[in-house]
């Protein structure tokens, strides 16, 4: 699932921060095709990608996406059955 996170549509580009490149809540929801409610709903339950919380900020880095996408790749719904985040 790496190129669907690398290859990421030039309009939402990444906010630098020091020497990483994180995206925002809106960024990650847009490149998933997920409401930011349901990136919020993940943060709280500790299902979804790992996150940095910059003060009130909450940022994505690039490869926490990339790493939470491939836990969550399956070839059946059988093999998904029971996983959760």
């Amino acid at each position: 699932m790496s190129a669907l996170v690398t290859n990421a549509g030039s309009e939402h580009l990444p906010h630098q921060v020091g020497s990483g490149n994180y995206l925002t809540q809106n960024e990650v929801a847009a490149l998933l095709r997920l409401s930011p409610r349901t990136l919020e709903r993940h943060r709280l339950a500790g299902t979804g990608p790992a996150y940095v919380k910059l003060g009130r900020r909450v940022v994505y880095t690039r490869e926490a996406v990339e790493a939470w996408t491939a836990v969550n790749t399956f070839s059946s719904t059988s093999e998904a059955g029971g996983h959760h985040g």
